[in-house]
């Protein structure tokens, strides 16, 4: 028996072989299936990722005003530690396309201050949401006392 006789002989040779034209791919009905079945997927998991973008702005903004106070925080023990030789600025954050940042100390070099140029008043770094998408939960302003960290929240 030769090698080509043992190969049209063998079972799955067999089935290959027997096949139609019109029988190899997949039907109408199984496409159909794997579409619906993809659909509801996309469509439970689409509405999950859409505020993902607004959260990230706010963890962002959340950090950067913790970041001016632990700034202001390490610029006035810097400046305690050099008998008043360094001047307590704080880094401000920069503007971005979910919050706008305010401060209330800006002196004539337009550095921001951790002290507050009006006597007695406290200064703050306030985080003003710029454009929100409808129905989201984190309209507002938010604002934190560089001094001693304190945070108000709408």
């Amino acid at each position: 028996m030769s090698l080509l006789q043992a190969y049209l002989r063998n079972p799955k040779t067999q089935r290959v072989l027997s096949r139609k034209p019109g029988d190899k791919g997949f039907s109408l009905i199984e496409l159909v299936v794997v579409v619906a079945v993809l659909a509801i997927l996309a469509a439970i998991a689409v509405p999950a990722f859409m505020g993902m973008n607004e959260q990230a702005a706010d963890a962002a903004m959340d950090a950067n005003l913790k970041n001016a106070y632990k700034e202001c925080a390490f610029q006035i023990a810097r400046q305690a530690n050099n008998r008043g030789l360094a001047y307590p600025n704080f880094d401000f954050p920069g503007d971005d396309g979910f919050y706008t940042y305010t401060s209330n100390s800006i002196n004539q070099a337009q550095t921001h201050n951790c002290y507050s140029s009006a006597a007695g008043a406290a200064t703050t770094l306030t985080a003003t949401k710029a454009n929100a998408t409808a129905g989201y939960n984190g309209n507002g302003a938010y604002t934190i006392d560089v001094l001693i960290g304190t945070r108000a929240n709408p």
